[in-house]
């Protein structure tokens, strides 16, 4: 046992124990001196170049503060550049002075006056003779004194020819009267304020075909007279008007008492005339013996 303890001491001095300076181990461990050395080394770089922008603009501005004068020395040095030449355009073509004949040398020399004449005496001008102020002055009219009239145009006036007044006579139509219930009545006169002419029963006729006012319907006057109906002509033989319709006339969409009143208000507005006692129906131009619903219109018809 003895022998082992002294082999075991042996052993643990050929070993090499390690260095210890204050509380740090000089092992295979980094020390926490030389991590903290690092980062302050890094923060103090890091610092630096991201203050190093504004360092170089405090740089910069130093220098152009400076820099003027220094300029100013450099460009009194320097010498000045020669001015820019300057273009000219040429001039246009100018025209020759123009030349004035000289008078000949065969003209009569002027008259010389005689030697024994007075030279002309020099003096003071005489001052002119001022006018004579006028007698009479105008006369200034006073705001009292009245102006005088001054006389009426002579010139003769111009009239514009007045226009004939149009001459009417009055006419009369034919309506049928109706009642209540829509049935015909009677035919009613209605005055009619017509332009004069040569064919006054014309005029009549056609102011019948117009058909009622609206006051006139509202009375219950209605005009059974087919609208297309058209008077081709007019013309009275004796006492008997011959009217001529187109074909439209002798068709009565109402019936055989619209076909009577028809005829009754042609017959009626054309006797109101003195010399028209009757009326013959023709249909372009033709005596058709009958119209619809077998009325004959073959004679001439009278009230």
């Amino acid at each position: 046992m003895a022998v082992r303890k002294k082999e075991a001491q042996k052993k643990s001095a050929g070993k090499k124990q390690p260095e210890k300076t204050g509380s740090q181990v000089t092992s295979g461990r980094v020390p926490v001196r030389v991590i903290l050395s690092i980062f302050v080394i890094i923060s103090i770089v890091a610092v630096f170049f991201a203050f190093l922008p504004v360092l170089r603009d405090k740089a910069f501005s130093y220098v152009s503060h400076k820099q003027p004068a220094a300029e100013l020395e450099t460009h009194s040095e320097q010498p000045l550049r020669p001015p820019m030449p300057m273009r000219i355009s040429p001039t246009p073509p100018t025209a020759p002075p123009a030349v004035f004949p000289t008078p000949s040398p065969t003209a009569p020399p002027l008259p010389e006056l005689p030697a024994s004449a007075p030279p002309p005496v020099t003096g003071v001008p005489e001052r002119p003779t001022p006018a004579p102020l006028p007698s009479a002055l105008p006369e200034i009219r006073t705001p009292e004194q009245p102006v005088p009239l001054q006389p009426p145009s002579t010139l003769p006036v111009t009239r514009t020819p007045e226009q004939p007044a149009i001459e009417t006579s009055n006419r009369a139509v034919y309506f049928m009267q109706l009642d209540r219930d829509g049935n015909i009545q009677h035919p009613v006169r209605v005055n009619r304020n017509l332009r004069a002419s040569s064919s006054p029963l014309h005029d009549s006729l056609n102011a019948l075909l117009s058909g009622p006012t609206y006051e006139e319907r509202m009375r219950g006057l209605e005009c059974f007279v087919p609208q297309r109906s058209r008077i081709l002509s007019v013309q009275v033989r004796g006492h008997t008007a011959f009217i001529n319709f187109n074909e439209d006339f002798q068709f009565n969409s109402l019936g055989r008492e619209g076909c009577e009143a028809q005829l009754k208000q042609i017959v009626w507005t054309a006797t109101e005339f003195p010399n028209v006692h009757n009326v013959q129906i023709l249909i372009e131009g033709q005596r058709v013996d009958f119209i619809s619903e077998g009325i004959n219109i073959g004679h001439p018809i009278g009230r």
